[in-house]
């Protein structure tokens, strides 16, 4: 079990924070990766990305997209737009 915790008085404070190192571009994401271990590999079961869809100096956009796997290989089930749109079993929601 990994614990964080953190306090800020009066607001939400930053426990845990995903960073992609690369400069920011649209396509760029964080990921965070839910998986398991078998007798020879690391098994990933399920993401959440976080991906850049507009980058400027002050228009930057991001989603969030859901993955989970089926026959082995995570792919996207769910994506909530920077405009509010969730989108269930489609790639562009609207």
């Amino acid at each position: 079990m990994v614990k964080f915790s953190g306090s800020t008085a009066g607001g939400a404070g930053q426990v845990l924070r995903l960073v992609n190192g690369a400069a920011a571009a649209v396509g760029t994401a964080s990921r965070l990766a839910f998986g398991n271990r078998s007798a020879s590999a690391e098994i990933e079961s399920a993401y959440i990305d976080s991906v850049m869809t507009n980058v400027g100096a002050a228009t930057y956009q991001g989603e969030l997209v859901f993955s989970t796997a089926k026959a082995g290989v995570p792919t996207e089930k769910v994506r909530l737009t920077a405009d509010g749109d969730l989108g269930v079993g489609v790639t562009i929601p609207g």
